[in-house]
């Protein structure tokens, strides 16, 4: 099993591809972004290739209903809310965004492709804006908290404008926001991309041990009784919802 876990990686290294140049090949001639085709393909391979590690970490651990449940719960959690890049219009309060997080908060959103993905395609966006909106996107950036804007006071704090977003920093010249000189794209984009490409192996490797384990019968069942106590309270939330359908369906 080890092996054809091994081969089926390898096999479905044509979908990790395929996938996501085909949505790529859609939503870019849809949508029309400033980046080159290449970096947007770029990002998209980057979450095929996460995606499709948690998923196979899910298969291995959960039954085949229960792991599209598990899967779909944790891409949500850790890809939607718990990700370091919510816009500030999107919160209420201050703190959901990475600026805001303490090291275990940043560390959380360092497990979601979000964070790392959103960089890579807003530096490779924004580098391209014209100068004098540079500022503008200075100030989006400086709202989260990417390429090291964390540093520079937030916008959100004093709920000023981009213009005054940009006089307030008086030390920084209109180049300093230039995004291709503050971002360093060589940098931060190398990183971005390590970052995504180790989850992905990681949850593979994962994935890979757990099967070994799963075989064999002569390991102690740690893994066998988590396995069980999520796999439980799956199927408690399941029966739940069914519950509460039944009272609206006999309305």
């Amino acid at each position: 099993a080890p092996r054809r876990f091994t081969a089926v990686n390898v096999v479905h290294l044509i979908d990790v591809f395929l996938l996501p140049l085909i949505f790529t090949g859609m939503f870019y001639g849809f949508m029309q972004p400033v980046c080159s085709f290449k970096w947007f393909y770029l990002s998209m391979l980057m979450c095929s290739w996460y995606s499709s590690g948690l998923a196979y970490v899910a298969s291995v651990l959960f039954s085949p209903v229960n792991s599209v449940v598990a899967a779909a719960a944790y891409a949500l959690i850790f890809n939607a809310f718990v990700n370091g890049v919510n816009t500030p219009s999107a919160v209420s309060s201050n703190g959901s965004q990475y600026r805001y997080l303490n090291g275990f908060g940043q560390f959380l959103a360092g497990l979601s492709y979000n964070r790392w993905v959103v960089e890579i395609v807003t530096i490779k966006e924004y580098e391209f804006y014209d100068y004098y909106l540079q500022p503008s996107t200075h100030y989006i950036m400086a709202s989260v908290g990417l390429c090291g804007t964390s540093s520079y006071p937030s916008p959100y704090d004093s709920r000023c404008t981009p213009e005054q977003y940009a006089q307030t920093l008086s030390t920084v010249t209109l180049n300093d926001m230039v995004t291709s000189n503050y971002c360093q794209p060589g940098d931060y984009m190398m990183w971005d991309f390590l970052a995504v490409l180790l989850l992905g192996a990681v949850y593979r490797l994962f994935a890979y041990i757990a099967l070994w384990m799963k075989l064999r019968p002569e390991v102690p069942g740690p893994y066998v009784a988590l396995k069980k106590l999520v796999e439980a309270g799956i199927d408690k939330a399941k029966s739940w919802g069914k519950k509460e359908k039944e009272p609206r369906a006999q309305e």
